[in-house]
């Protein structure tokens, strides 16, 4: 063989082996903890064998905020590979795997900024489970970054890039489960952070998922919001209209003869959300404190209006009359007590109620 022949063969070799060490340099170096603690990780939960099997899934549950005892009632529904759709108080948010919308009494916003890059992220992380395999390839390049004592418990770290995003992710050492998830949120000048905390584990279709899971962003005055899981079913294909863009309406109530006549637009745990608005009230004559004659299938109570109770507010008997309360930009009546007025009134959706000012002496 000639000189030049020789040379051809030599740079051949150099070729392949620049080859073999890109790809290498692309994959993860299996000797790195943080690829023993994932499998782990894994194989706590049940594989990703059986989280990948899911398809489509329905999440019932409650979602508010994390200081109340629970949240209202929440229903999520989830298409693979990223379509999401949550329904709960009133509101509908709605993300196909490009764009979002939220529904609020009937008020339809699109979604943007942080909004819709959360709607990203947790359509990936519900519809693995709740999992780290959200994060798919980018678990090859998870980097160790030691283990930590946090009272009792001793976590260990790993960061994920994923996104242009840092992940650090703290797994418990004894169970291998995630305690939580933190990575920056919002306006990287004010180095906010988004802490989701997982707890309460449980079994649904086959795989151990957090029953209880916090959402706190740290640097910012906002309350913690927290979802509970209640159930998880498999559903079949669910169709694409379901995340579509929201177009709910809700209809204006009627005025006549200084009567307000309405429907029952929602019942939620503790709520039940009329299409009355506060406008309406005011062309009632009534004013915060004052009481109003409130009507179903026949039977009346007197209530007491009470303006702008922050959501979730249970509130106390008013006397013996029950409180009705500004909830923006709707009415809910509260129910408390045993009984109260589900015993009075047999509250379904969609069902009339009417509305009027009621004489300060018939309330003695």
């Amino acid at each position: 063989m000639n000189l030049r022949g020789r040379m051809r063969l030599v740079w051949i070799a150099v070729a392949a082996l620049l080859a073999v060490l890109v790809q290498s340099s692309q994959k993860s170096d299996r000797t790195d903890p943080a690829q023993n603690i994932i499998d782990k990780y894994f194989a706590a939960v049940g594989g990703k064998e059986k989280i990948g099997a899911l398809g489509d899934l329905v999440i019932d549950g409650y979602y508010g905020n994390a200081f109340l005892e629970r949240g209202d009632s929440m229903t999520l529904y989830l298409k693979r590979p990223h379509s999401l759709r949550r329904e709960s108080y009133g509101r509908v948010v709605t993300y196909d795997g490009a764009a979002g919308f939220m529904n609020t009494f009937g008020e339809t916003t699109e979604t943007s900024g942080d909004n819709l890059t959360s709607l990203r992220y947790y359509a990936g992380f519900f519809h693995n489970a709740f999992s780290l395999l959200k994060f798919g390839d980018a678990l090859d390049r998870a980097v160790y970054l030691g283990e930590k004592q946090l009272g009792p418990q001793r976590e260990h770290l790993i960061s994920i890039p994923f996104d242009g995003v840092d992940y650090e992710v703290h797994i418990l050492a004894d169970s291998f489960l995630i305690d939580r998830i933190v990575f920056p949120f919002g306006d990287p000048l004010q180095g906010t952070r988004m802490v989701n905390s997982l707890d309460d584990y449980k079994e649904f279709c086959g795989v151990l998922m957090p029953a209880v899971i916090t959402f706190e962003v740290v640097g910012r005055e906002a309350a913690p919001m927290k979802l509970e899981i209640a159930g998880v079913r498999t559903s079949g294909d669910l169709p694409d209209s379901l995340f579509a863009r929201p177009d709910i309406r809700i209809a204006e109530p009627a005025m006549k003869d200084s009567v307000l006549t309405g429907f029952i637009y929602d019942k939620l745990d503790g709520n039940i959300l009329t299409n009355v608005r506060s406008q309406h009230m005011e062309a009632l004559g009534i004013a915060p404190g004052e009481f109003m004659t409130f009507d179903v299938g026949g039977k009346t109570m007197s209530v007491r209006y009470v303006e702008n109770i922050h959501t979730g507010f249970k509130g106390a008997q008013l006397g013996d009359v029950m409180a009705i309360y500004y909830q923006t930009p709707l009415l809910a009546i509260l129910l408390f007590g045993e009984g109260s007025l589900s015993d009075t009134f047999p509250f379904e959706k969609g069902q009339t109620i009417k509305i009027w000012a009621t004489r300060e002496e018939s309330v003695r």
